[in-house]
């Protein structure tokens, strides 16, 4: 737990924050650990998640739920935010959905409420079914509704764009927009208040009673005052009092006197919820992956995407990148999914996992997801897939790092000797090491960087021992070694060149005819292939202001020194680029080169070879 978490600290932003998802067995260790990697003081919270889970057999207590810890990167920051650590209040985007269908008719004010009343029993009846579905009863779970906080909002007017109040006889000619709104309590908190709020005689008066706008007589007052001043303040005409609010047509009165004033609070403007450290979520990952793959038990305790997205709502904007260091069966890139679906956002996830599932549920569910937001039996019943590129990275492994070493044929120590055994034991982690096993692909065979497209290893397959070659992504990996963040990834592009012999006096005699190139063209099947690749690097890390400028050159060599030379100066002249002079801080080539090594040159222009060596035994 220490090192995973101490390995994604780092990786988070300063208003970033992290959800960790615990049972009761390893809850105290993970709380240590978070304290100790994150801080007491960024701790923000201990959620308790209550689950429909029911051990008849257990010796003392059925254990129905489990911990989900948050941590802040920095809490002073987070909070700063009033959308962290908030959600979306339930049922809020069906209902804003129906009224933005129903807008452009400008229907009758009565008809919008009785759309809104059958969408709030449309959903009664679907939420019945499905905890029927889960073997729930109605009565017990009703109160579980999560829509249940939304049902009150169920009143409507029509109001121009700055909010003032239009009767629905001039809501067309004046292109109002339909707000929802409820009524709600108005009278002062249970606190204790100054005692000018008791002063008949001063402003500050809370316990008036407000003469009905049809009848003209007093309104009953609430037993603790209204929580404003009764008139508008000559001197703050924008603070609140009663009077404002009733200009603003925010009162919603009775049709007497007898009913007590309450204010109409608009559902546009609460479309979240605070979180709540107790939350209930009876939602079936397993019922959801069976859905989406046809058989059940795919995966052990998966899961459902609702639930995380939960916690992806309290943080994450809508262009937030998040990161799940368990990807388990992908419930987290799938909330993703889900979420810029149905809010049209831009969040990109990173899901990291090492089981042998990988293949066979963690990208497949994902995949699903991407083409259809539901699935039944295997197949999907809504054809609204979204675009999505998915990248997968496939990281070498320390059993494919030991499949790939070349070991001799017959070694100077005998090892199966246990005589030899001390002997034997430096010889093969020393010698074997740095001599014996240079050019295996796994320690970086520099040679077989004539052609960056045809690098290869020996990677075992998952569950078994068998082993398949497959091509490494080296302009990748090189790119992930320096840190490189690319600005852009040109496609590979092919030469042809004009290529003549001339005799060289600056050279031996034996050895003085060379190369140049007066021409080179692209053509799709020309002999000489480049990939440019250019973007920055961080001098200091963390400091987005300590740019450089890189350049990273590949290319195929043909294994004619000179050719290779003389296509790679006339490639350089095309692109304009000299290095002596450039706007590139670094620029890496790889293969042996001639280019200009004095000046600035000499520092500028580096050996992708060498680099790539330096960079991956530098920590080792």
């Amino acid at each position: 737990m220490n090192d995973r978490v101490g390995a994604l600290h780092p990786l988070l932003p300063k208003d970033g924050a992290i959800f960790v998802s615990i049972d009761k067995a390893e809850r105290t260790v993970l709380e240590h650990v978070m304290d100790g990697v994150f801080g007491v003081d960024n701790k923000i919270e201990e959620l308790i998640w209550s689950m429909n889970t029911n051990n008849s057999q257990a010796p003392n207590y059925s254990t129905n739920h489990e911990y989900v810890l948050v941590y802040a990167k920095d809490r002073l920051t987070a909070e700063q935010d009033r959308n962290m650590f908030r959600e979306p209040k339930p049922g809020y985007e069906e209902v804003m959905g129906l009224v933005a269908q129903l807008n452009p008719d400008y229907p009758p004010v009565d008809l919008i409420e009785a759309e809104i009343k059958k969408l709030y029993e449309q959903h009664r009846i679907a939420y019945r079914e499905e905890l029927e579905a889960q073997g729930l009863e109605w009565e017990d779970e009703k109160g579980n509704d999560p829509w249940k906080g939304l049902f009150n909002y169920s009143h409507a007017e029509y109001r121009d764009e700055d909010g003032i109040w239009v009767p629905e006889s001039e809501a067309r000619q004046r292109k109002a927009k339909i707000w929802i709104w409820q009524e709600d309590n108005m009278s002062m908190p249970a606190t204790k208040q100054a005692a000018t709020t008791r002063d008949p005689l001063h402003a500050n008066y809370r316990f008036y009673s407000p003469p009905h706008p049809i009848t003209g007589k007093p309104c009953p007052v609430p037993s603790r005052g209204w929580n404003c001043a009764y008139a508008i303040d000559p001197d703050e005409p924008n603070k609140r009092s009663f009077q404002a609010l009733d200009k603003e047509k925010r009162i919603a009165w009775g049709k007497d006197e007898n009913k007590l004033p309450r204010i109409k609070r608009m559902l546009h403007e609460v479309e979240t919820n605070v979180g709540k450290s107790i939350f209930t979520d009876y939602s079936d990952g397993e019922k959801q992956t069976s859905a989406m793959f046809g058989r059940s038990g795919v995966f052990l305790a998966p899961k459902h995407a609702d639930f995380v997205s939960r916690f992806i709502q309290h943080v994450a904007k809508p262009d937030s990148t998040v990161l799940d260091c368990f990807g388990g069966s992908g419930s987290t890139a799938h909330a993703v999914i889900r979420l810029n679906r149905d809010d049209k956002g831009n969040r990109r996830f990173v899901t990291v996992e090492m089981g042998e599932y990988f293949d066979t549920i963690t990208k497949p569910r994902i995949l699903k997801a991407a083409y259809s937001r539901d699935w039944r039996a295997g197949k999907p019943i809504a054809r609204d897939g979204i675009r999505q590129l998915i990248k997968v990275v496939r990281l070498e492994s320390y059993e494919d790092t030991l499949n790939n070493l070349l070991l001799p044929q017959n070694p100077a120590v005998d090892v199966e000797n246990p005589q030899n055994s001390d002997l034997a034991r430096d010889y093969l982690l020393k010698y074997w090491l740095d001599f014996e096993t240079a050019g295996s692909p796994s320690l970086l065979n520099v040679r077989q960087f004539a052609d960056p497209t045809a690098y290869r290893l020996k990677v075992k397959q998952p569950g078994s021992d068998a082993q398949v070659e497959k091509t490494v992504d080296l302009i990748e990996t090189f790119n992930w070694l320096i840190g490189l963040h690319v600005a852009q990834l040109d496609r590979p592009r092919r030469y042809t060149a004009e290529l003549v012999q001339t005799a060289d006096p600056d050279l031996p005699k034996d050895q003085n005819m060379r190369w140049t190139c007066p021409r080179i063209d692209e053509q799709e099947n020309g002999e000489f292939w480049f990939r440019w690749v250019e973007g920055h690097v961080l001098a200091v890390p963390g400091d987005d202001t300590s740019r450089q400028r890189v350049l990273v050159l590949w290319r195929k060599l043909t294994g004619d020194a000179g050719r290779d030379q003389a296509v790679l100066e006339a490639y350089l002249a095309k692109k304009k680029l000299n290095p002596l002079e450039s706007e590139f801080e670094t620029i890496y080539i790889n293969g042996s080169h001639a280019l200009p090594s004095d000046g600035n040159a000499a520092t500028r222009v580096r050996l992708i070879e060498e680099t790539f060596a330096q960079r991956m035994w530098e920590d080792a």
